[in-house]
This record gives C-alpha cells, structure tokens and sequence, in this order.
C-alpha cells in the first residue's frame, strides 16, 4: 500500500512537473508577445511623432516663406520710396549747382 501511495505522489508530481513546464511555456509566449507588441506600439508611436514633426516643419516653413515675402514686398516699396526720393533729391542739387554755376557766371 504505501507503495502505491508513493506511485501516486510521483504521478502527481509529474503532472504538477509538467503543468509548471506548460505554465513557463505559455508565460514565455505571453512575455515575447507582450514585447513584440510594445515593440509595435513604440513603432507605431515613434512613426506617428515623426509624422508631427514633418507637418510641424513644414507649416514652420511655410510661415517663414510668408514671412520673407512680406519682407520682401516691404522692402521693395521702401527701396522705390528712397529711390525716387533720391532722384528728387538729385533733380534738387542739380538745379541748385546750375544756379550756383550760373551765379558765378553772372555775377563773376
């Protein structure tokens, strides 16, 4: 009898051997699935923050086109207004060194 008794404890033994193996089986898979797909998600993640940052980089972009047109456009204007500032300033001095030259010539 009490050998069938330990007969039993090691049958049972062995089936509770063999559940922890299947057990350590499933939680391995468990793990590496677990890890693949965080894997997947930082991926997917990381995919998707790159993306804000193309779209971020190219509005900031597109601002700074706008922004150098108007630049531009204001400098435009500003470089018409001096010139034709200056030339009104030349047509100026022009007929004030006539008059000086003629002064001179009329009055020397």
């Amino acid at each position: 009898m009490q050998d069938n008794v330990i007969d039993r404890l090691r049958v049972k033994e062995e089936e509770m051997e063999a559940l922890v193996a299947g057990a350590r089986s499933r939680a391995a898979f468990i793990r590496e699935d677990a890890l693949r797909k965080a894997g997947e998600a930082r991926g997917s993640g990381l995919a998707a923050l790159e993306d804000e940052i193309r779209r971020l980089g190219a509005e900031f972009e597109a601002n700074i086109k706008k922004e150098i047109a108007e630049i531009e456009k204001d400098a435009g204007r500003e470089a018409a207004a001096l010139k034709e500032k200056g030339g009104r300033k030349m047509e100026a001095a022009i007929r004030q060194a006539a008059k000086f030259i003629t002064e001179g010539i009329d009055g020397g």
